[in-house]
């Protein structure tokens, strides 16, 4: 992947000896420079993507030339090559271990490491999994033994017994004094497995039992899912990320969920057959029944809708690591950052509202090749507490009457709801009635909306990218909060829902129902609003239906809706883009002129604009739009003639720019990224790092319509 995201020269300031000044405000991430740097220093770098310039650089000598391994009960657990060590940054403190020697001497294959309780507990023990042999090597860390030593110790028969086929562990996690895993790689049913630890007369015996099934997965296209676990105190939690399975790079994702169990308040008598299951040689038959058992047990998870101050960390990019900060400052928790795969990304995905921000990872001293570790700073107090304004009682309801005459459409909808004197200051209108279309017939819109639902707080809003004004919606038809857009034009929406196909316009709450398809339809349009005679839901431009593919050809339908109609496959072949990353490919057509092709780079830091030369069935790349813009979402992508000058020669996405909230658009003129602020440019930047989506919830652009 070639990006070329801004890597911006940050001064760390002074090489610190120490675990340097960190405000517990921000999430702290830790960086390892890798062994082969340019400076050769295997420095550390403190950082976070809340406030990127406080970058902190540091070489301390516990830390040089060892690699952070996790972090369990406020121990850091190192190594280098062979050698291993606790060391806690607090106390500085220090347990250095004898050195893994393995009968194979393949270390590389450790990949996971968890420490079951503290290590002044006797009963403490650091546990390894390799990702080549089904074996735990742990080591007692009982400081009263003369010697500590490392044992190899092999689960394959414990691990078939209980699921029937599974071969490995992963996620290895500490939860309310015991180890938990994952077994994912089975065909019978993801499985939590709790490792049972016993330590008598400094011997250890590990059992490997059933706790329950994994949690319910979302609904999603995608054909991959990944699991991750994690602890904290007496909860475990599970994290469930869908990648699509229709796009190259791993870091497109088609859900996201986050549950939890707490272990204080499980009625563990539900789940005692579970530690006595035995798969082995099971009929069909009591393999249903087994299953059944499964299905229950996964009810003891519940789906965490907002997480507070919390924060949760994913690594993709090394050792699927997870790691929990229980609390930040209140603005900036909520959140599970995911390291893209590449290293050189990482998503903030924002549980509450379903929102994706991107940021890059690194300040320029750090390469992608950097390990990455969360650094807890456990908050004293919350920096953020949220403050209530103060309702100006002095209004006088008369005063908000003259203003209400003012206000049209949503606008008058928004101050309505904003509260109970605004309230009863504006009556409920029917907008269909001849005084308010009146009014109406003289409210144009310069600009289409973005609209985005918020499926779990049950409100739409509506983002004017011209003017960055944002007005909310309450009481929509359900179907739309459970469905899936699938394209909008003339005011409105056609949608999927359990039922079929419905027409919805969100502004009038007016809904048509569509006979129900025998078949299910990838991609739809319509040619006009559904009360027109003219409206085909096929999706067609004129006579013609053009059809774009996965890698950029164009087929077509010609004469479609004629009784002699043609399918021709490839009748233009895909342009060449400069770009080497995975694209997308955006096909849109403004009123009778040319067909238009938009090439977007996965992370923007690309976009390209063909026009279809119909004389010789070839995409020519041009370099301005002239006086059009375009509107580009994931359901739907669409032309028009700007209605400001200030619109014209843009793309606009559905995406906001994290600094300010407002529209980002992409300027042919300029090549770069921008926002409006009443009609005026602001903000710079070269690719979508630094804006966020929200790929989870139904979002789409709409030209509003009221009549």
């Amino acid at each position: 992947m070639n990006i070329k995201m801004e890597q911006k020269q940050i001064s760390c300031g002074p090489v610190y000896d120490r675990v340097p000044p960190l405000s517990a405000k921000y999430q702290w991430f830790v960086a390892q420079s890798p062994e082969d740097d340019q400076e050769g220093t295997g420095d550390q770098f403190f950082y976070n993507i809340q406030d990127p310039l406080s970058c902190y650089r540091c070489r301390i000598p516990e830390l040089l030339g060892k690699r952070i391994r996790g972090s369990f009960h406020g121990w850091l657990i190192l190594s280098n090559d062979n050698m291993w060590s606790l060391w806690n940054p607090v106390t500085s403190k220090i347990m250095r271990l004898p050195p893994l020697i393995l009968k194979d001497g393949d270390s590389t294959s450790i990949k996971e490491c968890c420490l079951s309780l503290p290590p002044d507990d006797p009963k403490s023990i650091l546990m390894l999994v390799r990702t080549d042999k089904p074996t735990f090597v742990f080591c007692l860390l009982d400081r009263g033994r003369k010697r500590l030593k490392w044992t190899e110790m092999s689960y394959a028969k414990q691990l078939k017994r209980i699921t029937g086929d599974g071969c490995f562990v992963h996620s290895l996690s500490c939860c309310n004094g015991k180890l938990y895993a994952l077994s994912t790689d089975n065909t019978f049913y993801y499985f939590v497995i709790e490792i049972g630890i016993m330590v008598k007369d400094g011997e250890v015996v590990i059992k490997l039992m059933l706790f329950a099934g994994r949690p319910d997965p979302p609904f999603h296209r995608g054909s991959k899912r990944k699991y991750f676990l994690t602890g904290s105190n007496s909860e475990l939690f599970c994290i469930i990320i869908g990648l699509n399975f229709d796009v190259e790079t791993d870091t497109t994702f088609s859900t996201m969920s986050l549950n939890k169990v707490d272990m204080t308040s499980i009625d563990w008598a539900k789940l005692e057959g579970l530690k006595r299951l035995d798969l082995t040689a099971k009929s069909p038959e009591e393999m249903e029944e087994e299953f059944n058992e499964m299905e229950l047990s996964s009810e003891i998870w519940e789906k965490i809708e907002d997480l507070k101050d919390g924060n949760f960390f994913v690594d993709l990019a090394r050792d699927n690591l997870v790691a929990y900060s229980p609390a930040v400052a209140s603005e900036f928790g909520g959140k599970i950052h995911i390291r893209s795969k590449t290293g050189k990304i990482i998503y903030s995905y924002n549980l509450s509202d379903g929102s994706i921000l991107l940021s890059s990872m690194f300040p320029s001293p750090v390469l992608p090749t950097s390990r990455v570790s969360v650094w807890e700073c456990r908050l004293a107090v919350d920096y953020a507490k949220a403050t209530q304004e103060v309702e100006d009682k002095d209004r006088e309801i008369v005063v908000r009457q003259m203003i209400m005459e003012f206000c049209i459409g949503l606008e008058y909808l928004n101050f309505r709801a904003t509260c109970k004197r605004c309230h009863l200051a504006a009556p409920v209108l029917q907008w269909r009635g001849e005084a308010a279309l009146k009014r109406l017939e003289n409210y144009s819109l310069l600009s289409p909306w973005l609209m985005v639902v918020d499926k779990k707080r049950g409100v739409v809003t509506f983002e004017d990218p011209l003017f960055g004004y944002k007005y909310f919606m309450k009481k929509l038809p359900d179907s739309i909060g459970d469905g899936e857009i699938c394209y909008s034009a003339y005011g409105w929406l056609l949608f999927y829902t359990e039922y079929g196909l419905e027409f919805c316009n969100p502004f009038t709450n007016e809904v048509h129902d569509l006979p129900v398809p025998d078949i299910f339809f990838y991609s739809l349009c319509f040619s006009a609003p559904p009360f027109s005679p003219d409206c085909m839901v096929v999706g067609f431009n004129t006579e013609d239906l053009y059809a774009l593919g996965d890698d950029g050809e164009l087929h077509v339908f010609k004469n479609l809706a004629q009784e002699d109609f043609s399918w021709k496959k490839d009748v233009v072949e895909a342009p060449r883009s400069c770009c080497r990353s995975s694209n997308e490919f955006f096909l849109t057509k403004c009123g009778h002129q040319h067909l238009l092709l938009v090439i977007v780079a996965h992370f923007g830091e690309s976009i390209e604009v063909f026009m279809l030369n119909h004389l010789t069935s070839k995409w020519e790349k041009i370099n301005s739009l002239a006086k059009l813009v375009i509107y580009i979402s994931d359901s739907a992508c669409f032309c028009s003639v700007a209605k400001m000058p200030e619109m014209e020669n843009k793309i606009f996405f559905a995406r906001l720019y994290n600094k300010n909230g407002k529209v980002a658009f992409y300027s042919l003129e300029t090549g770069m990224y921008h926002t409006l602020n009443a009609k005026n440019i602001e903000e710079s930047f070269e690719d979508f790092v630094g804006t966020k989506h929200y790929p989870f919830n139904p979002h789409v652009w709409i030209e509003p319509r009221w009549f």
